[in-house]
């Protein structure tokens, strides 16, 4: 039987419809969440924690060696005074964009800021004390945060002679120009009378259980 005329125009009007309707866009990242959020009720919390260890010093490794070239860099162009501006200016961009691209939270806090932005928040004081009570443990650590977040953390030591020029004793270590200087951008400073190889500061990476499971 050969279909009707008001058949064709039916199925001609129906198929019109359906390729002129704007198709909605794929959330993609929210389907990535919401996989990640089922898997993290399926896998084991030892995996979750060496997972969440391994991916904390992949991160950290790739800040600090961003901070340091960038540091090492200020200094040959401007010397000490282009350092301490550096730190001020520069350390927190490092961060930004690097937390941005990977999704957690990067950080350094410590209980003798230079910088305020970086003093060490009573939620983090647990952590730092087992570092202190131990400062030769220079491992970096994953803990459970919350139930959202793990927090991967690792000691910052003062590594070389380098560092006292910022750190060190005002007066020797430091040149009094240096330390003007120092003052006058942070005037509540307490970051000094460092000596090499002292406990300097903390690095701290909030990282989500749901951005853990979806490298796994």
């Amino acid at each position: 039987m050969r279909p009707t005329k008001n058949t064709l125009l039916l199925v001609f009007g129906f198929l019109c419809i359906y390729s002129c309707t704007p198709k909605k866009p794929v959330d993609r990242e929210g389907f990535r969440q919401e996989k990640a959020a089922r898997e993290l009720k399926r896998i084991a919390p030892a995996d979750l924690m060496q997972k969440g260890e391994q991916l904390g010093e992949e991160i950290l490794s790739a800040t600090a060696s961003a901070y340091l070239n960038t540091l090492k860099r200020a200094i040959v162009e401007n010397g000490i005074s282009g350092a301490i501006g550096f730190c001020q200016l520069s350390a927190s961009g490092i961060a930004s964009d690097l937390q941005d691209s990977l999704g957690v939270t990067i950080s350094r806090v410590t209980d003798k800021p230079r910088n305020p932005v970086n003093t060490l928040s009573a939620s983090d004081k647990a952590i730092w004390e087992a570092y202190e009570y131990v400062p030769e443990n220079l491992d970096g650590q994953i803990q459970e945060y919350d139930t959202e977040n793990l927090i991967y953390t690792k000691p910052i030591t003062i590594g070389s002679t380098l560092c006292l020029n910022c750190h060190g004793r005002a007066g020797s270590d430091i040149t009094p120009e240096n330390y003007s200087l120092i003052k006058s951008q942070y005037p509540d400073d307490q970051a000094i009378n460092y000596e090499v190889g002292d406990f300097r500061g903390m690095w701290r990476i909030l990282l989500p259980k749901k951005a853990v499971v979806s490298k796994m």
